[in-house]
């Protein structure tokens, strides 16, 4: 007889069957939001210059993605919805990945940027400098 899996591993392993199987839909019905060439960032970035503020593209995304984990969390104050929590988890994740892939290019901001769809993007210094 196989020994049953622990508690904490069977069950997050089943939601995050759920977390993926959520994102996998939408991904389908959204297309990719966060590329370079969908993402539309109009209100934050007007924010952000009335701030003086000028952010790269993967200095915006994580902001926005930090803005929605923000957003999900407060709904968890109101009446049970898993959907919140469920996105959450999906946001925490792929703010994790995006804050690694930031911390990595910060140690080459010396190295050019890639131009993405003909747009240059800038370095953190060179927005930081504007």
């Amino acid at each position: 007889m196989d020994k049953p899996s622990p508690i904490f591993e069977s069950s997050a392993d089943a939601a995050l069957e759920k977390v993926r199987a959520t994102y996998s839909q939408r991904g389908e019905e959204y297309a990719d939001s966060w590329n370079s060439e969908n993402i539309v960032t109009t209100f934050s970035a007007a924010t952000l210059l009335a701030f003086g503020l000028r952010l790269t593209v993967e200095q915006m995304r994580l902001l926005q993605c930090a803005a929605l984990i923000d957003m999900k969390d407060s709904r968890l104050g109101g009446p049970w919805k898993a959907d919140s929590l469920v996105d959450s988890i999906a946001y925490r994740a792929c703010y994790l990945t995006l804050r690694e892939q930031y911390e990595s290019a910060k140690h080459f901001e010396h190295m050019p940027r890639i131009r993405e769809n003909g747009c240059a993007t800038l370095t953190p210094h060179e927005a930081q400098a504007q």
